[in-house]
């Protein structure tokens, strides 16, 4: 808040979320970035958590369905930053890992 003033959170994505997304079928794709808009002004809302060790500190995990979205929360400036979209497998995180985090 800011003299009083509740202030609204934005959201961007990644180049790499957004090469995940082109990737997933049109109805997935919808529902997922629906669920991007509706949970950024509650960043710690319903199947999020922080991943756990402190190569991953600021990494928060969401899930959907069979997907999972990493995301980083500017809490300052009230922003979530989704990095990846990805289905999960036993390369998921591998592959969060390998861009930067």
């Amino acid at each position: 808040m800011l003299g009083g003033i509740k202030m609204a959170w934005g959201y961007k994505v990644s180049v790499e979320a957004d090469e995940d997304l082109s990737r997933m079928p049109q109805k997935i794709r919808q529902h997922i970035l629906h669920l991007v808009r509706v949970s950024a002004p509650e960043p710690r809302g319903k199947d999020v958590i922080a991943v756990s060790g402190p190569e991953w500190r600021g990494l928060y995990r969401r899930r959907i369905g069979s997907y999972r979205m990493f995301f980083t929360v500017d809490w300052e400036r009230q922003i979530v930053t989704v990095v990846r979209i990805l289905i999960r497998s036993n390369k998921t995180y591998r592959a969060v890992k390998g861009h930067g985090l």
